[in-house]
């Protein structure tokens, strides 16, 4: 069952980390607000120290930071058929750490990833989504 995880969890970090590598490129990202972000352990935190190290300290420091905020939002995201929503409130996310702004680059991240699965989808790419509730139900 770990290696199941391990193997959607990959998965699933691989869609949400090409948005968010898409969306570091194309946006301004909020700064470090009032907000006590908490931090969550990343399972694969050795891989992304060796994939951020080229990159100047402050883009380093913003990536680690929607990273933590991924892992974060992971068990607030369901699949629904075809689709991934994030299923949060803005208070609950507040109280988690994460500001309104990045739960809506949040939210705008996950659409995109959905228009990229539904094109992906159409031309006869199909993959197999992996339901994160169903990851953390034994966590």
């Amino acid at each position: 069952m770990k290696n199941f995880f391990n193997l959607a969890f990959v998965l699933i970090s691989a869609i949400f980390s090409l948005m968010l590598t898409i969306g570091c490129s194309n946006s301004e990202s909020p700064k470090a607000t009032e907000y006590e972000l908490i931090e969550v352990e990343d399972p694969n935190h050795e891989e992304l120290e060796e994939s951020l190290k080229n990159l100047p300290e402050e883009k380093r420091e913003e990536l680690k930071l929607r990273r933590n905020i991924n892992l974060i939002l992971i068990k607030y995201v369901k699949l629904e058929g075809r689709r991934y929503r994030l299923d949060i409130s803005e208070e609950e996310a507040g109280k988690l750490g994460i500001s309104p702004e990045w739960l809506e680059i949040a939210k705008n991240e996950i659409e995109d990833a959905n228009k990229n699965i539904a094109k992906m989808d159409a031309d006869g790419q199909v993959l197999e989504l992996p339901d994160p509730q169903e990851l953390f139900k034994n966590k």
